[in-house]
């Protein structure tokens, strides 16, 4: 298969994917991991995609929609199998907080065999998608970002505070090798540090598209939180700085 023949192939691959692991690309392409990374890197220097830890995702899936929309729908079997994982924490009658991102909002969505459990959330969708189930929904109300779909703001930083919550699941745009987790907005991250501060437990929802990157704001650092699961394995740089 010729360079140009299979630069196409990738990027239908994306287009039908929203995106795709170096490792999946290799194994559907026939070609080595080294071969579809010098592919990815002449792709992204051309503006059609972008790479992420692993693998890459389509540069339209970002610049054609929305924020909320793009987020929505990258890297969605990534964030249904950590939502898988992290569901494992959850016990009936905990109290937990979930940021308003959309690999939390996965998680909410596994949560039906679970009863008395507690959502105290910055996303204005749980609440309306819980008025049906055997838990609990609180809101945090505050000032409504569009483009994260969240609320935000020192109104709803005070009323989180006023709980103690069991686990908070957060997610983030970026996790840099030096355990850094920052965020592009820092309102964002200023809940999430709200949530995290108020519980015993703090788990980082990180798929591999956000390893290596690194945003405007830190929010803190890995050896401050209890854990992160991820779709990939982590590098070894930021397994050491989790178990210190």
């Amino acid at each position: 298969m010729y360079f140009e023949e299979r630069y196409n192939k990738i990027l239908e691959i994306l287009k039908e994917r929203n995106s795709a692991t170096v490792h999946y690309l290799a194994k559907i392409l026939f070609v080595s991991e080294p071969t579809i990374r010098r592919d990815l890197t002449v792709l992204e220097q051309e503006g059609k995609l972008k790479r992420t830890f692993g693998g890459a995702i389509l540069a339209t899936t970002i610049k054609d929609e929305s924020p909320i929309d793009a987020r929505r729908y990258v890297d969605t079997d990534a964030k249904s199998k950590i939502a898988q994982q992290a569901v494992t924490y959850l016990r009936d009658g905990m109290t937990i907080f979930l940021d308003a991102s959309t690999t939390a909002h996965e998680l909410f969505k596994k949560m039906s065999n679970y009863e008395d459990i507690t959502v105290i959330t910055n996303n204005p969708l749980i609440p309306l998608e819980m008025v049906s189930t055997k838990n609990r929904c609180i809101s945090t109300g505050g000032l409504l970002l569009k483009h994260s779909l969240s609320f935000v703001g020192k109104q709803a930083e005070e009323y989180v505070s006023k709980f103690n919550a069991d686990v908070c699941f957060f997610s983030t745009r970026g996790l840099a090798l030096d355990g850094s987790i920052t965020d592009s907005s820092i309102e964002d991250a200023e809940m999430k540090k709200a949530m995290i501060r108020n519980s015993a437990k703090s788990i980082l929802l990180c798929t591999a598209s956000k390893i290596n990157q690194k945003y405007l704001y830190t929010m803190c650092n890995v050896n401050e939180i209890d854990g992160i699961i991820c779709d990939v394995e982590l590098p070894d740089a930021i397994k050491q700085l989790l178990n210190k």
